[in-house]
Order: structure tokens, then sequence, then C-alpha cells
């Protein structure tokens, strides 16, 4: 904690007594101030008016109260603002490849002790989104609603769906590869479908098609997508019914607006 200082009258000689006698502050901390953790030297003139009668010299030790350094393990990042002084908190996060496992803040309590029990980070494997084919869109959910890995990965268990744009179907022959899994961070298919014209199609293809489409459920992309939400040959897709961008190698940003190099198919 830190103090507001307000230094005492101190009567290091009986003039301080005196009517008419006033306390200044030569060096140090002025009066109202707040002074930190540490040795705080102070000097105070005791003046009659403007005589000095005396100067005095004193030193205010200024011990914080604090919890021991957290120690977390590897992968954790931590963000203290007030250090581990008694009531401060910190925010708990993981590096990327890596989720939490634990409470995201902890405190410094009245015990000088950590809150709750040190959180850890645990190295996850996750697999990049595919690319959404042409005249078509993914629908993507990662497993109990978690939430995206850092760099635009799905973890593992994630369900990626791929659709078909109006007038567009994906072949029967190629139907066994409309959904991909998530699996030990591979998808469990290296191939993707293609969306080809309807009218390509025999009709039997295109019947069993759109019955396969409704029973998935189909998410309406058009209807979730904004115009022009995605640039540079970025594909918006559904994931976890909301909105987003799966870039092309070599884009990122939330609207594949920002170029760099070296960069895998993810989304923002």
């Amino acid at each position: 904690k830190f103090l507001n200082f307000t230094p005492p009258v101190i009567p290091c000689y009986p003039w301080s007594n005196v009517n008419g006698v006033k306390l200044r502050n030569l060096q140090g901390p002025r009066p109202g101030i707040r002074i930190g953790e540490g040795s705080h030297e102070l000097v105070v003139g005791i003046f009659h008016y403007r005589r000095r009668l005396a100067t005095c010299h004193l030193r205010y030790n200024v011990i914080v109260r604090k919890c021991p350094p957290l120690e977390v393990g590897f992968g954790v990042k931590t963000y203290c603002p007030r250090g581990s002084a008694w009531g401060a908190q910190c925010n708990i996060s993981c590096e990327d490849g890596y989720l939490l496992d634990g409470p995201s803040v902890t405190e410094c309590t009245d015990d000088l002790e950590w809150s709750g029990t040190v959180p850890q980070c645990r190295e996850t494997t996750a697999c990049p989104v595919p690319v959404s084919p042409a005249n078509g869109h993914l629908s993507c959910r990662t497993p109990l609603q978690q939430p995206v890995v850092p760099k635009g990965m799905l973890p593992d268990g994630s369900m990626c769906h791929y659709r078909c744009d109006a007038g567009y179907n994906i072949p029967q022959s190629e139907s066994h590869l409309s959904s991909v899994r998530c699996v030990a961070g591979n998808w469990n298919s290296s191939q993707d479908p293609t969306c080809i014209e309807s009218n390509a199609l025999d009709e039997t293809e295109v019947l069993m098609e759109e019955q396969e489409n409704l029973l998935a459920s189909r998410i309406d992309k058009n209807s979730l997508c904004p115009k022009d939400l995605c640039m540079n040959g970025g594909h918006c897709i559904i994931l976890l019914g909301e909105p987003a961008c799966s870039c092309v190698k070599g884009y990122s940003g939330l609207h594949c607006t920002e170029y760099s190099q070296d960069i895998p198919n993810y989304i923002t």
C-alpha cells in the first residue's frame, strides 16, 4: 500500500511550541503527496517569522506488505500492474499453443497469499481452419464452445462442414468429404470437396445433395455474412454462429487486410 504523507510537528527544539513558529519543508516529500516503498529523507526547518530557529532531519521507512512471488508454470503469462503488494491482482493468460487450466485472475489476500489455485497452461493441439471452397463456405464448431486458439487455430474435436452457395452442390462422389474433424492436430481428411454447378450433376445427385443440406440444417451464410466482410480473396465462414474470415496465405487480420509472408491460412 502507499501512504499519504503529512509530516508531524517534531519538537526537536522547544521553540516549536512558541507562538508564531512554523514548520517549513526544506527537502524530501511534500505534505499530502503519495510516497512509495523505501526510505525517504525529510528535512524540516523551524522558523519564527523569517528567522530559522532549528533544522530537523527525519527519515521515513515505508514497508509494503506483499505476497511471495507468483510462481507459474511454463507457457503462463502474468500481468500484475501493482506487483505482489497486498490487495494486488494479477491477470493470467497463456502463450500461443496453450490453454488456461484454472482461474484467470488471482489476488494477494489479507493473509499475504495468492487466492485460489495456481493456474497452469497446458499445451494443446489444434488444426488450421480449412480454406472455403470456390462457390461455397464453411461452418465450424469447437467442442463444448471452446474459444478459437490464438492465430486462428481450432482445438482438437472441432468440426467443419463444407456448404455450397445457391446453384452449386457437392457431387455425391465427394459427399464423404463434406465434414471434417480435427484429431490430434490434423484434419481427418486431406482432401477438400468441390462445389460445382447444379446443372452439371444428374438429377439424383442434386436431390441427394439437397436432402443432405436440409438434414444438416444449413446456416444461411448470406444472412450472417456482411457484404465485403473478407478482403483479398478471403472467405466468410460461420464459426460458433458468428461470421469470421478465412484468409488466404499471406493475409491476416479481422478482414484479411494485413499482409505478411509465410502465414498459413487462418481465421480471424
